[in-house]
């Protein structure tokens, strides 16, 4: 019987052999990629001369006013993510973290960004960051079978150590 096939037997691919995780692993990776942008981006924003031209106290205290809502929203989010559809959570809290993010772009070029509706921005990225997390962990057993989850975790724990 080893060399028959089950359901819940791993595939040879792990999970990339389910094209739903296929898929999530690559929008998972543009994510990162675009996410360690923004921190670059937001970075020389503020402390660059051509951006806002402060002190790095302030990159701290922006990293700060993003880093703080998912640390303090982490159970409520989990509990919208344990009560609500997971696919629209994630497309609406992307989703909108996108159009902030060109929001941001628009105010840049405009030359409208200071200091303050940066960290408003943060905070409010930070929000959305909160509630995708929880959506984003609780969808993963619904693409792939129970046995390839080991594979999964470390496909998509990939991604966070190769894009640092």
């Amino acid at each position: 019987m080893s060399g028959s096939s089950s359901p819940a037997a791993p595939r040879r691919f792990g999970a990339f052999s389910y094209a739903p995780f296929r898929r999530f692993w690559l929008a998972a990776l543009c994510r990162v990629f675009g996410l360690q942008f923004r921190f670059i981006g937001v970075g020389w924003l503020v402390v660059s001369d051509e951006g806002l031209g402060l002190s790095p106290i302030w990159l701290g205290i922006v990293g700060l006013a993003a880093a703080l809502p998912p640390i303090a929203l982490s159970v409520p989010a989990g509990i919208v993510a344990d009560r609500y559809e997971h696919r629209g959570i994630l497309a609406w809290s992307q989703g909108l973290t996108a159009a902030l993010s060109l929001l941001l772009a628009f105010g840049i070029l405009e030359h409208l960004v200071n200091v303050w509706l940066l960290i408003a921005w943060a905070v409010t990225v930070g929000c959305l960051t909160a509630i995708s997390v929880p959506a984003q962990s609780a969808i993963l057993p619904r693409l792939i079978q129970p046995a390839s989850m080991p594979s999964a975790v470390a496909l998509i724990s990939t991604i966070w150590n190769t894009m640092r």
